[in-house]
């Protein structure tokens, strides 16, 4: 991986309820597609479970949607996944990720990666490698994989479908935990619930409000499990 260029796009210290917390952005241009790379390190007087977020563009609500203090770093690039390593190699990005120790690893991919079902075997061999690194380099992690929510549009909608079965199938063998945030956003895309906006007007990202329901949600299911 050659990262061609870096930009630091601020720094900030900031100190609040006894946290002292130090933000910093940086984009990385990684053979000609940029990849955001968010670090907060942080101290704080107060235990909490660790995590990194990675993942296509629906990662991002989800880290902004955790609480600051749990999140060590979040990775994302937009129309990534799994299946198209020419746009975007993610299994070569994981092998040289920052070391840290997280406590929670939150997986976000497969939006991008809508299958046939002859398809299944080689995205399951992808997923299993992928997941193999991350055990491998974070062996004391659980891992987390969100699964795609509902999409407006319906080619891209029954794309997923395969999709979704196999990213659930794989985690049995491959041993990570499997989060369906449909549940909370709806079955089929639903604009908003109960008068809460959870979906932009794109037909595929969450809002704010959505990724905070989502991550709240995912921390309340692994702490209940620890």
């Amino acid at each position: 991986m050659v990262i061609e260029k870096r930009m630091t796009l601020s720094y900030s210290v900031t100190r609040l309820y006894n946290r002292l917390i130090i933000y910093n952005m940086v984009i990385y241009m990684i053979d000609k597609k940029y990849i955001f790379y968010l670090c907060m390190m942080f101290m704080s007087f107060d235990s909490s479970a660790k995590s990194i977020f990675i993942g296509d563009s629906l990662t991002l609500s989800l880290a902004k949607g955790a609480k600051e203090l749990d999140v060590l770093e979040y990775y994302y690039l937009d129309r990534s996944g799994l299946i198209n390593g020419a746009f975007y190699d993610w299994l070569a990005f994981v092998q040289r990720m920052p070391v840290s120790s997280p406590d929670i690893i939150i997986v976000s991919l497969g939006a991008n990666d809508g299958i046939s079902a002859s398809a299944s075997y080689r995205y399951n061999q992808k997923i299993r490698q992928f997941i193999s690194v991350l055990k491998t380099r974070y062996p004391a992690a659980n891992i987390i994989w969100v699964l795609p929510p509902a999409m407006k549009n319906t080619q891209t909608e029954n794309a997923l479908v395969n999709t979704r079965r196999i990213i659930s199938e794989t985690a049995i063998i491959a041993g990570y935990t499997v989060f369906d945030p449909r549940p909370l956003t709806g079955r089929t895309w639903t604009y908003s619930v109960n008068g809460i906006v959870l979906r932009t007007a794109d037909g595929i990202h969450y809002t704010p409000e959505a990724g905070k329901l989502i991550s709240e949600q995912i921390y309340q299911t692994v702490r209940q499990n620890l």
